[in-house]
């Protein structure tokens, strides 16, 4: 996610007509522009009273000169999950767009409404697929729906106290999370990623990943947001699987190959098991109950999507049946329906 980044640095100085991009009619401009300054609010205040407070004297004062810059978008605009920080005249940015801000900040909503209420989550996953292997003309809108609206979420979810409360914990840690890997990029000075091996590239995002969450204990906070953020990414970029369906790839020579000259820094199931295991071996280590089950379970989830990304045949088959998905399935089934889900109904081995 660190990396330089020129077109961050257009897209500001350019007026708000010139922002199109695949979501700008699920977020409009004039929606992201309103939004700003309380997301502004918002993530410093975070940084201010939830994590500088905890940082140890060396980590203060290798970070006391970051910038927090928040773009309408960011630099690839059709991925809502795109956080990145960069460096210019010598200075350290981290860029935070607000129409990412504002997709996850849907997508927590979503999740604890669907928690709350005892929904199965595997229409998350279909949704973020759909994202992925369908143009925006063949939703019944003519464009990408927000989470909210894909998933049948009530407009009045936040009203109820327990769905609030959850929304809140997901959303907050997710931005914690996001906040405290980039600032890892910083503190430990990983270069771009022009001109590194795609090791290194992993090697620098492990060390951001393990930063945050090291930060993260010291407040004893459970990173419940971390599963949407990484759900959301590892549907988002593209993998083996999918261009052996599309036909773009063969071999695993052609997979490095495009690794190498479009992914500067895959999301990997071994970057997603590390924090899978660093967080049971907390866990264990938690004497309250309910804490230790809710870190067993976003271990359990992160494993989940590990497991994805490990699967060539399931990636080749969720690219085919979730271009062919109805939107309509995405509505809410609840834990007491035994009905399989659709990549697992479709997909699974024989």
């Amino acid at each position: 996610m660190s990396r330089h980044i020129f077109l961050f640095l257009l897209i500001s100085l350019l007026p708000l007509t010139t922002l199109a991009n695949v979501w700008e009619q699920t977020y409009p401009g004039s929606k992201l522009l309103q939004e700003k300054p309380r997301f502004e609010r918002r993530l410093n205040e975070l940084y201010i009273k939830g994590i500088k407070p905890v940082l140890t004297p060396e980590e203060s004062r290798a970070l006391s000169e970051v910038q927090f810059k928040f773009p309408l978008i960011g630099e690839n605009s059709g991925d809502p999950s795109d956080f990145y920080s960069y460096s210019r005249d010598g200075r350290s940015y981290i860029a935070l767009p607000i129409l990412s801000l504002i997709f996850l900040e849907d997508l927590t909503t979503a999740y604890a409404w669907l928690w709350a209420n005892n929904y199965r989550f595997e229409t998350i996953d279909e949704y973020l697929a759909m994202l992925k292997y369908k143009s925006p003309q063949e939703f019944p809108a003519g464009y990408y729906p927000s989470p909210l609206q894909a998933l049948h979420i009530p407009k009045d979810a936040l009203n109820d106290p327990q769905v609030n409360d959850l929304s809140l914990r997901f959303r907050n840690t997710a931005y914690a999370f996001i906040l405290l890997h980039e600032l890892g990029h910083v503190l430990y000075q990983h270069r771009g990623y022009s001109g590194i091996t795609t090791s290194q590239a992993r090697s620098q995002e492990s060390d951001a990943d393990q930063f945050a969450l090291d930060v993260l204990n010291r407040t004893s906070t459970i990173p419940m947001g971390a599963i949407l953020y990484f759900q959301a990414q590892a549907y988002s970029m593209p993998n083996k699987g999918q261009l052996i369906a599309e036909g773009k790839i063969k071999t695993e020579n052609d997979w490095q190959a495009y690794m190498k000259a479009e992914m500067t820094h895959p999301l990997t199931s071994n970057r997603l098991e590390a924090m899978a295991t660093h967080m049971s071996n907390t866990a264990n280590e938690l004497t309250g109950a309910a804490e230790a089950d809710t870190l067993r379970f976003i271990a359990t989830r992160l494993l989940h999507i590990s497991e994805i990304l490990e699967d060539t045949d399931m990636q080749a088959c969720m690219a085919v049946v979730a271009a062919r998905a109805n939107p309509a399935d995405l509505a809410p089934r609840s834990n007491r329906d035994k009905t399989k889900a659709l990549f697992e109904l479709s997909c699974q081995k024989k």
